[in-house]
């Protein structure tokens, strides 16, 4: 078919971990799944010390939390 569908967005990765191998799936291994990461967003969860996050979204974070305490 030569169809493509561009979309563009964000996910949590927390949901979108498997997501990949489930677009493989139903798409017969022709679909493909790509993510980036654009960032870090605090969640209704909070903060998680396991998440691995670059320097700049690490004081980002640590300023939002510093000013929300304020």
């Amino acid at each position: 078919n030569n169809e493509w569908c561009h979309i563009k967005g964000k996910v949590p990765l927390n949901t979108s971990k498997d997501y990949a191998s489930e677009v493989s799936s139903y798409t017969k291994g022709l679909g493909i799944f790509m993510v980036k990461p654009c960032g870090y967003q605090i969640t209704k969860d909070g903060y998680s010390d396991n998440i691995r996050m670059n320097e700049k979204d690490k004081l980002l974070f640590m300023f939002q939390k510093s000013m929300s305490l304020k």
